[in-house]
């Protein structure tokens, strides 16, 4: 599926249940309102969305929708650049990736 907006991939992803807003720290992936500290090898990474940010610079943002092995499905939204999960996508045999 190909998002021209983030918001556009936001709103079809929480449509499909990734409800939850994950955050990338210190190779854990943090939920806040469950208090869930998760280490990033228990993190399937389902989808990968790059999406432009701007047309002037090129800069693009990547929306990850992810599920935990305790069974929430969420997204994580790296805006910076800093947060690489692609590795862990590589190394998933079930995965959905999609780079727009």
């Amino acid at each position: 599926m190909s998002y021209l907006t983030l918001n556009d991939a936001v709103f079809d992803l929480r449509k499909r249940g990734y409800r939850l807003n994950f955050y990338y720290y210190e190779d854990n992936i943090i939920c806040f309102p469950l208090e869930l500290v998760v280490p990033i090898d228990n993190v399937n990474i389902d989808e990968v969305h790059t999406i432009p940010v701007s047309d002037e610079n090129e800069k693009k943002s990547v929306l990850y929708a992810i599920s935990i092995k305790e069974g929430q499905h969420g997204i994580l939204f790296d805006c910076s650049g800093e947060v690489n999960l692609q590795s862990t996508v590589d190394s998933e045999d079930n995965h959905h990736q999609e780079n727009h």
